[in-house]
């Protein structure tokens, strides 16, 4: 009998060509006829130091595989230097969502931010941030949507800046 994860191992292979190979698998569910993946690709800098994280979201129907195009999530990464015994280190300060690009109302961009904050939670970062652009918020219907996105995941909305962006800010440590 095909287990769930034969499934995921069939699928795997055959999104092989879609799926670059620096990515890992962070999210998997099948259920019935859909699939939800959600691949992860990080960026280092010449020091080896984690800089970029991009998830990617995959979600379809097995028969539509071969017309899958990914959800993304692009999310740079800032440090912040502490002194003990005078030694500098780094450490993860926060995370910036530069990107989050999905199809709206389907619940695909609930999942990829959820797994990206379980995934960000080892790192000990002390918060994430971003912005809600003039361009997004010129349409007041997706504004909306996204202040309730945002809202929903305990992200503090901040005041029109004069850039005439949101400012969106979630603090890990609360």
């Amino acid at each position: 009998m095909k287990t769930q994860y034969d499934t995921a191992n069939e699928l795997l292979k055959t999104l092989d060509e879609k799926i670059d190979i620096r990515r890992n698998v962070i999210y998997f569910k099948a259920k019935n006829e859909s699939i939800q993946l959600i691949t992860i690709e990080p960026f280092y800098d010449y020091e080896c130091k984690l800089k970029r994280l991009e998830l990617y979201g995959y979600f379809f129907r097995v028969r539509e595989i071969g017309r899958i195009t990914p959800q993304t999530m692009s999310v740079d990464v800032f440090y912040g230097d502490y002194i003990y015994n005078n030694i500098i280190s780094h450490y993860v300060k926060h995370f910036y969502i530069a990107a989050l690009d999905c199809i709206p109302n389907k619940g695909y961009g609930s999942i990829m931010m959820e797994q990206f904050l379980k995934y960000i939670k080892p790192f000990g970062a002390e918060y994430v941030n971003g912005i809600i652009t003039n361009y997004d918020a010129k349409d007041i219907e997706h504004k909306n949507r996204l202040f309730h996105f945002y809202r929903k995941f305990n992200f503090e909305i901040g005041s029109l800046n004069e850039q005439g962006d949101y400012p969106i800010k979630l603090n890990l440590h609360t």
